[in-house]
């Protein structure tokens, strides 16, 4: 006799399907976030590899640029390359033919270790010197954040990173510029990324004096010095902006802030000196301060109509910690101590870092008790600590010298992307920049790291409360030769 399959309720079914469909969007979002985190720690690492690279200086023409797109086949690379170390050898200079020799040598039997018919989807960039600071340099990047557009080698003395910048501008730019009685300022807004091109104060007359001389002389004065300026800052932004021809500027759009006359003036001035500027003007605000005030009350104002996403998240994600911070609420945390420690607790759901943060991470050893503790301090702070350190002017700092020693430091940056393996896998990581008015309050009263916690616990009474035990502690702590103490 054939027998039913157990009843099972329909109701059942549906919520077992939920939860399956739950499972596979879980994961789906683990995913995302996994990839999310990924991305931001990789471009954070090349945008430290991009600033290390622009401070570096080479010997003569040691510092070699590669920039190889997907279409170009690696063996014909390392044709090419063995042909300039051969054409090379034609250098006058002995130590400059040794470094630009060895560079390239260096650079081809690296690339011999690829697949030489290997397409790379997104191309390779590699950078090469041999006697750069007494110090041989290959940094190799195999996932550029955007497609390499041609091929490109250089060699000169310092690495060629026009391509590379550009590749990090995942935002359009825009010109904004701040213009009033007391002078002008000229930057640019990518991103998060600000850069202030030029700023200069010039103060204009007033429109009234005590006398001395006629009032229409003055006057004529007046308007001279006005024409003078709208002159000076037409000029300026024709030089910041467009081209050495004055016929085309990359911008997406510019801003035109500050007094209601002279931005007009200086709209009808760039009509007859540089029309593909006053092409670009896609706003005008009135604002109420000068220099960078001005700009950044410029950016708050125009921010939702040119959708500078990446900035506007940034401000909003500070604005929420602040206000999270200011009630007091135990869902957030700051400062390196307290931060690291509710990571390693696993409580961290979202991890706000400054990109250029200073803080640093120091192991100090106790030589006579073999301990080592760890201290997050900011560079004025490890270096007053080294004195305290080394001082020699009386026995008790000697004592202290023998005892205690620097064993490493480390910026927190970096010790947190080399141990993010060891903290949560649904850990989401923001880095955020000190260019804006909520940046820069971070970086200095924060010191540049800060955390939303998955679960609210006041750490900083904790941990007050476990400084005051430790204290306690060693008042009454007990040594095998005395005793109690």
């Amino acid at each position: 006799m054939e027998q039913k399959p157990p009843f099972q309720n329909p109701l059942q079914k549906l919520q077992d399907r939920g939860t399956k469909m739950d499972q596979s969007s879980g994961s789906c979002m683990s995913k995302q976030a996994e990839e999310q985190k990924r991305l931001q720690i990789s471009q954070y690492q090349l945008r430290k590899q991009l600033q290390m690279l622009r401070n570096m200086r080479g010997e003569q023409t040691s510092c070699v640029s590669l920039y190889i797109p997907e279409r170009k086949k690696l063996y014909e690379v390392v044709n090419y390359l063995q042909q300039e170390e051969s054409g090379a050898a034609s250098i006058k200079n002995t130590q400059n033919r040794k470094s630009v020799q060895s560079a390239l040598s260096m650079l081809r039997e690296r690339l011999k270790n690829f697949n030489l018919h290997k397409k790379y989807p997104k191309g390779m960039i590699f950078f090469c010197a041999d006697s750069l600071d007494s110090k041989r340099l290959l940094i190799e990047i195999l996932d550029p954040p955007k497609a390499v557009q041609s091929f490109r080698y250089s060699c000169n003395t310092i690495f060629y990173l026009d391509d590379l910048e550009y590749m990090l501008k995942d935002q359009p730019t825009y010109g904004f510029v701040v213009a009033d009685g007391h002078g002008y300022l000229i930057a640019t807004v990518c991103g998060f990324d600000i850069q202030i091109l030029q700023s200069k104060q010039e103060d204009l007359p007033n429109k009234h004096n005590k006398g001395g001389q006629s009032s229409l002389r003055f006057s004529r004065l007046c308007d001279a010095a006005r024409e003078r300026l709208v002159k000076n800052i037409a000029d300026a932004m024709r030089r910041c902006y467009a081209n050495e021809n004055g016929t085309q500027t990359n911008l997406s759009g510019i801003v035109l802030c500050g007094m209601s006359d002279i931005k007009d003036k200086v709209q009808k001035e760039l009509q007859q000196l540089c029309p593909c500027i006053e092409n670009k003007i896609v706003a005008s605000y009135d604002v109420s301060y000068s220099g960078q005030a001005g700009l950044k009350q410029a950016l708050q104002m125009s921010t939702e109509m040119l959708k500078l996403d990446q900035l506007f998240q940034e401000m909003n994600l500070l604005s929420d910690f602040f206000a999270n911070f200011s009630l007091e609420t135990s869902k957030v945390v700051y400062g390196g101590e307290l931060t690291v420690r509710a990571l390693e607790e696993g409580n961290v759901k979202k991890l706000i870092l400054c990109q250029d943060s200073e803080l640093q991470r120091v192991t100090v050893y106790n030589s006579k008790t073999q301990e080592e503790t760890i201290q997050y301090l900011m560079p004025s702070q490890v270096k007053a600590l080294q004195d305290s350190i080394s001082k020699t002017s009386d026995q008790e700092a000697n004592n202290k010298k023998n005892q205690l020693q620097v064993y490493s430091q480390q910026n927190i940056n970096e010790w947190i992307v080399e141990n993010i393996s060891s903290f949560s896998q649904d850990l989401e990581i923001v880095f955020v920049s000190d260019k804006t008015q909520q940046g820069v309050q971070f970086s200095k009263s924060f010191q540049g790291v800060g955390a939303y916690l998955k679960y609210s616990l006041d750490y900083s009474s904790l941990h007050a409360q476990e400084k005051e035990n430790d204290q306690l502690e060693q008042e009454y702590c007990y040594d095998d030769e005395e005793g109690f103490i």
